[in-house]
């Protein structure tokens, strides 16, 4: 009998490491910015990720919000007609 001992990144380590190739100009970018935010590389990567994802829930958010006004909007129009 085999025991499953798959586990979660998540649950054996809360800080993943993730290590990445990137492009020299952004790496340099990267850099750049991280040295005028006093943070270390690291620190700007994992600050502008949270940035970006924050940004895509938003905008998820308000998708959803246009869809249903465009539906109040074709409802009442529907029942005007």
């Amino acid at each position: 009998m085999t025991r499953n001992t798959t586990i979660d990144p998540e649950e054996r380590c809360p800080d993943a490491k993730f290590p990445a190739r990137l492009p020299s100009m952004l790496f340099e970018r990267l850099r750049v910015r991280a040295r005028a935010n006093n943070r270390s590389i690291n620190q700007e990567i994992v600050h502008g990720m949270s940035q970006y994802l924050d940004g895509l829930d938003e905008l998820e958010l308000l998708i959803a919000s246009v869809k249903r006004q465009l539906v109040a909007i074709q409802t009442t129009e529907e029942l005007s007609a």
